[in-house]
């Protein structure tokens, strides 16, 4: 009964969580990496960008007709590809520019809002996992069906 007595004294008092000089040498570590993989993910959306209009610009101008559908289908591709790319970056920029004023200042309002940053940047990936895993389930199971309506599995 002690220890619920403590942590619920804990939850409504906000001054018991304190950023020791370890946490932050933590935190600044880790705000120059999350800034370092920001702007690494940002290069390669700009380049998915520029090589996804290539593509679709190349796709357009050839003169037959399957041609230019799988060459601007790969280039549109490439340009969703890169849209999905910018809400991570986004967030992870955010989270990296708020933890660093955060800890420059002292300032709880830039730590909450790092920190909610990177629980939407978390969020953002696993909808995304989520969402290819089902891609992945759905495309196995159009396969087997193929493929069983095909007559390439004989057994069943």
């Amino acid at each position: 009964m002690e220890d619920f007595r403590s942590l619920r004294n804990f939850n409504r008092d906000e001054d018991d969580l304190k950023i020791t000089e370890i946490i932050k040498s933590h935190l600044t570590i880790t705000h120059k990496w999350a800034k370092f993989l920001a702007i690494v993910a940002s290069i390669g959306m700009g380049l998915l960008l520029v090589f996804g209009l290539i593509i679709v610009i190349v796709g357009m101008t050839t003169s037959t007709f399957g041609g230019v559908f799988s060459s601007a289908a790969l280039g549109f591709l490439y340009l969703a590809i890169a849209a999905l790319y910018m809400a991570p970056i986004i967030f992870l920029n955010n989270f990296s520019n708020n933890l660093k004023n955060a800890l420059e200042y002292t300032n709880k309002e830039q730590l909450q809002a790092a920190f909610q940053n990177l629980k939407s940047l978390f969020k953002f990936l696993g909808i995304m996992t989520i969402v290819i895993i089902a891609i992945y389930i759905l495309a196995i199971f159009a396969f087997v069906l193929v493929g069983v309506m095909s007559g390439g599995f004989s057994y069943f």
